[in-house]
C-alpha cells in the first residue's frame, strides 16, 4: 500500500521470521519498534544467538519494498562510508571518541508474501531526540544543545569527506545509544536522502531543478533543496543550524504554515539575507532570552548560511563557535581542538 510519501510500505512481518543476509549471516525478527515514511524496523538478533523475547534484540532491521528508492540509497551510502567489516573508517581521525554514526552490520533481500523487500541490519540505538525533547526539554540546556551540534559536525565533515551530505538532519534522526540516557553520546541515522554531491572528483554545478524542490524535512531543509539543487556541504550545516535553534527557541518562524512550501522557502531566504533578524524572530518570547543563546546561534548560522555552494566548511571553526557556548567543560572526545581531519 502507497503512503503519502509516494512509497509502498513492507506487509508486517510475524515475530522469529528468518532473514539471511548477502554475507550467509541468518537473522531472527523480533517485534516491529518503529515505522518511518518510507519503511518498517523491527528488533531482531542472530540466528545463532538464544530466541528474542519480543523486543530486546541487540541489533534492528528495516525493511522496505524492493520498488522503493530509500532503502537502497541509505544500504548503498553505508556501503560507502564504512569497511567491510561495517565499521567506520577511523583511522583517519585523531582524539575523537564519539563520532556520531551508526554501526552498520549487513543488508540482504527477502521475499514475502510475494514481495521482494530489501533489508538493512544495523546496531540497536535508543530513542530520538524529539521525544526526548519532548518528555525531558529541561535537560536541552544551551551547552547540551552545542555538545550535540559538535557531534554533528564530527558526523558531518566525516560524511563530507566521504563525498556524501546527509540531507535530513533533525531530531527523530538523532538518536541516543540503546540503553543510553547521556545526550553527549548521539548519533545521526536514516540517509535515505543521502546524496553524491562529487562526481569524478567534481563538486556537482550548482543547477535549480522544480522537480525536485523542497526534498527533506520542511520545516529543517535548506534553501539549496528548497530551490530543486543538489544539497551541498553548506547545506547540512544550515539544515544543523535550524535544528539548534529550535532547540533553544522551541518554534522557528514558519512553524504556522509548514503546508505552504514556497511560503517556508521564502522565509528561509529572507532570513538568511539577515540572520540577526532571524535570531530576533526567534528569540523575542523565549525564555532563555537573558541568556542570549541567540548570540551563539547567530554566529553558527551567520557562517553557515554565508558558505559559496561548493566551498568546503571550516568544521574546526564551526565546533568552536559551538563550544564557545558551553558553560560546562567540554565532553571528552568533543573538543573541537581534537576533532580536526588529517
Amino acid at each position: 500500500r502507497k503512503n503519502k510519501t509516494g512509497y509502498y510500505k513492507a506487509e508486517l512481518m510475524p515475530e522469529g521470521l528468518e532473514l539471511t543476509d548477502l554475507h550467509k549471516t541468518k537473522w531472527n525478527l523480533g517485534k516491529q519498534i518503529g515505522i518511518g515514511g518510507f519503511g518498517r524496523i523491527y528488533s531482531a538478533s542472530k540466528a545463532c544467538d538464544r530466541k528474542l523475547n519480543g523486543t530486546d534484540g541487540q541489533y534492528v532491521i528495516k525493511i522496505e519494498p524492493k520498488s522503493n528508492g530509500p532503502l537502497f540509497v541509505e544500504i548503498h551510502t553505508y556501503l560507502q562510508l564504512m569497511l567491510k567489516n561495517g565499521e567506520l573508517k577511523k583511522s583517519k581521525y585523531t582524539g575523537l571518541s564519539h563520532l556520531g554514526l551508526p554501526r552498520f552490520v549487513g543488508h540482504g533481500r527477502h521475499v514475502y508474501n510475494g514481495t521482494e523487500c530489501r533489508f538493512l541490519v544495523m546496531e540497536r540505538l535508543g530513542n530520538d531526540l524529539d521525544l526526548l525533547f519532548e518528555k525531558r526539554r529541561s535537560d536541552f540546556t544551551p551547552s547540551t544543545i552545542y555538545s550535540i551540534g559538535i557531534t554533528m559536525l564530527n558526523a558531518l565533515e566525516y560524511i563530507h569527506k566521504h563525498g556524501y551530505i546527509h540531507g535530513d538532519i533533525k531530531g527523530s534522526n538523532i538518536l541516543l545509544g540503546f540503553n543510553e540516557e547521556n545526550l553527549d553520546k548521539v548519533v545521526l541515522v536514516d540517509f535515505g536522502i543521502a546524496q553524491k554531491f562529487i562526481h569524478n572528483g567534481i563538486h556537482k554545478p550548482y543547477i535549480e531543478d522544480k522537480k525536485r524542490a523542497h526534498d527533506g524535512t520542511i520545516e529543517f531543509t535548506s534553501r539549496d533543496a528548497h530551490l530543486g539543487a543538489v544539497p551541498s556541504r553548506r547545506s547540512d550545516l544550515e539544515i544543523l543550524g535550524y535544528v539548534m535553534t529550535r532547540w533553544l527557541c522551541e518554534k522557528l518562524p514558519w512553524e504556522d504554515n509548514l503546508t505552504n512550501l514556497e511560503y517556508v522557502k521564502n522565509e528561509k531566504l529572507r532570513y538568511c539575507r539577515d540572520i540577526k533578524v532571524f535570531m530576533r524572530d526567534c528569540f523575542q518570547h523565549t525564555q532563555r532570552k537573558n541568556e542570549c543563546p541567540g548570540n551563539i546561534c547567530f554566529r553558527y548560522m551567520q557562517y553557515a548560511v554565508g558558505l559559496d555552494y561548493k566551498e568546503e566548511p571550516d568544521y574546526t571553526y564551526a565546533r568552536n563557535i559551538l563550544q564557545s557556548g558551553m558553560k560546562r567543560k567540554p565532553v571528552k572526545g568533543l573538543s573541537a581542538r581534537r576533532t580536526k581531519i588529517k
